[in-house]
């Protein structure tokens, strides 16, 4: 069972409206170049978080397969680290041994090294984020999951639901999506990807993870080690949040969102404001608690944007699908928890 809680991972915040970031994953393969060149012939940049050692044994030492990572870097497509063979030992330093051992790969390659990680099948533990915290990595995760790996009823199939899943997503008109495929299946690559270029909502536009986060200047590293103490000083717009983190992550997303859009604005003296105004009315008057109602509304629309923006996902009976927990319903279950109470007290104290 997967389970990717938001306080084990670092969640993106958009900076960019309507924006769709496409990301591949398990590549390259086969079919890489030839989506590279579809991509190029629509003007798009996505990303591709690769693996060294993963559908191609040969790739560490086969320069020409190495090439289609460099076409996809000088075509303007963000490289991103997948681990060397998509895996994450749960000792800390095999698991530095592989990152570096990476990273130097793809800088070879590509002249490089990646800022931007994302975790084989999303799962990075206490140790994992902790560690990429240290060094400065962007974990990334995604809010829109194609399933395109899961064909064990048939490609056909998987490819009607995954058009399915992605008509029903673009009825939400979400400010971005991130969405997940793998470069390494023929169906994703002719199938799946031409849908969504010609069916993509209307007025969105296609940029990498990193673009999406107004981090284009910091999506590679160069001269770094990883093993060095020593981590880049350049800011990002990634946020991290962790069980140590997680007091400050209000005011975190606070800066954030302020410098782009006060639509996404999510204040921590607000939703203090607004307890306190909750337990003030314990005592009394009808008219605070519905001003606290509507700054209530207002606050669980932001919040709705953060929450959706984390990946939960269970696989024990349907692999990979997504899950999605409403702040809204969460603040409305806690209201009426709190409105019942006051009906109790009232009730004993008459």
């Amino acid at each position: 069972m997967k389970f990717l809680n938001i306080f084990y991972l670092l969640s993106v915040i958009p900076s960019i409206d309507k924006t769709i970031a496409l990301t591949f994953d398990d590549g390259p393969y086969k079919y890489t170049e030839e989506l590279i060149e579809l991509l190029n012939k629509n003007g798009i940049q996505a990303t591709f978080f690769i693996n060294v050692e993963n559908y191609w044994k040969d790739l560490p030492t086969n320069k020409d397969k190495q090439k289609i990572i460099k076409k996809a870097y000088d075509s303007g497509h963000q490289i991103a680290s997948h681990t060397w063979a998509h895996y994450i030992s749960s000792d800390n330093d095999e698991f530095n041994t592989m990152m570096e051992k990476t990273d130097n790969w793809i800088e070879k390659v590509i002249g490089n090294k990646p800022t931007y990680f994302r975790a084989p099948k999303g799962e990075c533990g206490d140790k994992c984020i902790e560690y990429l915290e240290e060094k400065k990595y962007n974990l990334i995760q995604w809010d829109t999951d194609t399933n395109d790996w899961d064909t064990s009823s048939g490609t056909s199939y998987r490819v009607r639901m995954a058009k399915n899943f992605l008509k029903e997503r673009w009825d939400y008109e979400r400010s971005n999506y991130l969405i997940l495929m793998h470069d390494v299946y023929e169906h994703t690559v002719r199938e799946i990807v031409p849908w969504i270029i010609e069916n993509k909502p209307e007025g969105y536009k296609f940029i990498t993870v990193a673009e999406c986060l107004g981090d284009k200047s910091s999506m590679y590293r160069s001269n770094y080690t990883i093993s060095n103490s020593s981590v880049r000083t350049k800011t990002t717009t990634t946020i991290s949040v962790t069980k140590t983190s997680i007091q400050t992550l209000d005011s975190k997303i606070n800066n954030k969102t302020n410098a782009n859009s006060t639509d996404n604005t999510i204040n921590n003296n607000n939703i203090n404001n607004i307890n306190n105004n909750n337990n003030n009315n314990n005592n009394n008057n009808n008219n605070n608690n519905n001003n606290n109602n509507n700054n209530n509304n207002n606050n669980n629309f932001n919040f709705d944007n953060f929450w959706n923006s984390t990946v939960i996902n269970d696989d024990d009976n349907d692999i990979g699908n997504l899950i999605y927990e409403s702040s809204s319903s969460i603040y409305k279950s806690n209201n009426m928890i709190i409105l019942s109470f006051i009906l109790i007290l009232l009730k004993f104290l008459i």
